[in-house]
Protein backbone atom coordinates (compact mmCIF):
# COMPACT_ATOMS: atom_id res chain seq x y z
CA UNK A 1 0.00 0.00 0.00
CA UNK A 2 1.10 3.45 -1.08
CA UNK A 3 1.80 6.60 1.42
CA UNK A 4 -0.12 8.14 -0.98
CA UNK A 5 -3.11 5.73 -0.56
CA UNK A 6 -5.04 7.63 2.82
CA UNK A 7 -8.24 9.27 2.19
CA UNK A 8 -8.34 13.51 1.51
CA UNK A 9 -11.49 15.22 1.09
CA UNK A 10 -11.73 16.38 -2.55
CA UNK A 11 -8.23 15.14 -3.52
CA UNK A 12 -7.31 11.78 -5.45
CA UNK A 13 -4.67 10.37 -6.62
CA UNK A 14 -2.55 10.86 -9.82
CA UNK A 15 0.63 9.00 -11.10
CA UNK A 16 3.63 11.28 -12.07
CA UNK A 17 4.43 10.82 -15.76
CA UNK A 18 8.30 10.98 -15.46
CA UNK A 19 9.20 9.07 -12.33
CA UNK A 20 5.82 7.08 -11.68
CA UNK A 21 5.08 7.73 -8.00
CA UNK A 22 1.76 8.01 -6.75
CA UNK A 23 0.67 11.35 -5.64
CA UNK A 24 -2.27 13.56 -4.60
CA UNK A 25 -3.22 15.78 -7.07
CA UNK A 26 -2.85 18.76 -4.79
CA UNK A 27 0.81 17.88 -5.41
CA UNK A 28 0.52 17.60 -9.17
CA UNK A 29 1.22 20.21 -11.70
CA UNK A 30 0.97 20.12 -15.46
CA UNK A 31 3.89 20.97 -17.44
CA UNK A 32 3.82 23.37 -21.03
CA UNK A 33 4.28 19.71 -22.68
CA UNK A 34 0.68 18.50 -21.01
CA UNK A 35 2.36 16.20 -18.64
CA UNK A 36 1.13 16.15 -14.99
CA UNK A 37 4.38 15.54 -13.07
CA UNK A 38 5.36 15.89 -9.02
CA UNK A 39 6.46 19.86 -8.02
CA UNK A 40 10.09 18.78 -8.29
CA UNK A 41 10.10 17.24 -12.07
CA UNK A 42 8.41 20.82 -13.33
CA UNK A 43 10.76 22.42 -15.77
CA UNK A 44 10.84 25.60 -17.79
CA UNK A 45 10.01 25.65 -20.99
CA UNK A 46 13.21 26.99 -23.04
CA UNK A 47 12.99 30.45 -24.00
CA UNK A 48 14.22 29.34 -27.18
CA UNK A 49 11.13 27.97 -28.46
CA UNK A 50 9.85 31.56 -27.97
CA UNK A 51 12.02 33.21 -30.55
CA UNK A 52 10.33 34.50 -33.18
CA UNK A 53 12.46 34.47 -36.97
CA UNK A 54 13.04 37.77 -38.86
CA UNK A 55 11.63 38.42 -42.50
CA UNK A 56 14.70 39.00 -44.23
CA UNK A 57 13.07 39.92 -47.54
CA UNK A 58 15.75 39.49 -50.75
CA UNK A 59 13.81 41.37 -53.40
CA UNK A 60 15.34 44.72 -55.20
CA UNK A 61 13.60 47.65 -54.97
CA UNK A 62 12.72 47.86 -58.84
CA UNK A 63 13.76 46.12 -61.62
CA UNK A 64 13.45 46.73 -65.68
CA UNK A 65 12.50 43.90 -67.54
CA UNK A 66 15.26 42.49 -69.96
CA UNK A 67 15.57 44.41 -73.39
CA UNK A 68 15.13 42.33 -76.63
CA UNK A 69 17.76 40.41 -78.32
CA UNK A 70 19.55 42.92 -80.99
CA UNK A 71 21.04 40.99 -83.89
CA UNK A 72 23.40 42.74 -86.21
CA UNK A 73 24.00 40.98 -89.19
CA UNK A 74 27.45 40.25 -90.25
CA UNK A 75 29.38 40.40 -93.19
CA UNK A 76 29.47 37.71 -95.67
CA UNK A 77 32.50 35.63 -95.23
CA UNK A 78 34.03 35.18 -98.93
CA UNK A 79 36.72 32.91 -99.76
CA UNK A 80 38.82 35.89 -100.65
CA UNK A 81 38.09 37.83 -97.13
CA UNK A 82 38.86 35.07 -94.78
CA UNK A 83 42.96 35.66 -96.18
CA UNK A 84 45.47 37.91 -94.33
CA UNK A 85 46.01 40.08 -97.11
CA UNK A 86 45.36 43.84 -96.31
CA UNK A 87 43.08 44.89 -99.68
CA UNK A 88 41.06 41.36 -99.71
CA UNK A 89 40.44 40.93 -95.97
CA UNK A 90 37.07 41.58 -94.60
CA UNK A 91 37.08 42.49 -90.69
CA UNK A 92 35.74 39.46 -88.41
CA UNK A 93 36.37 36.97 -91.18
CA UNK A 94 39.99 37.13 -91.79
CA UNK A 95 41.97 34.05 -90.79
CA UNK A 96 46.10 34.84 -90.31
CA UNK A 97 47.26 31.66 -91.66
CA UNK A 98 45.25 31.98 -94.95
CA UNK A 99 48.04 33.87 -97.22
CA UNK A 100 46.15 33.34 -100.68
CA UNK A 101 42.51 33.92 -101.27
CA UNK A 102 43.03 30.79 -103.42
CA UNK A 103 43.65 28.52 -100.35
CA UNK A 104 41.52 27.25 -98.28
CA UNK A 105 41.74 27.80 -94.47
CA UNK A 106 43.15 25.23 -91.96
CA UNK A 107 40.90 23.38 -90.09
CA UNK A 108 40.53 24.09 -86.57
Amino acid sequence: MSAFSYYAEGEWNFTCDLCGAQRKASEGVKTWNNLWVCRQHKEARNPQDFVKGVKDDQSTPWARPEPQNVFVPSPMCTLAGQTAIAGCAIAGCSLPAVNSPLTFPPFV
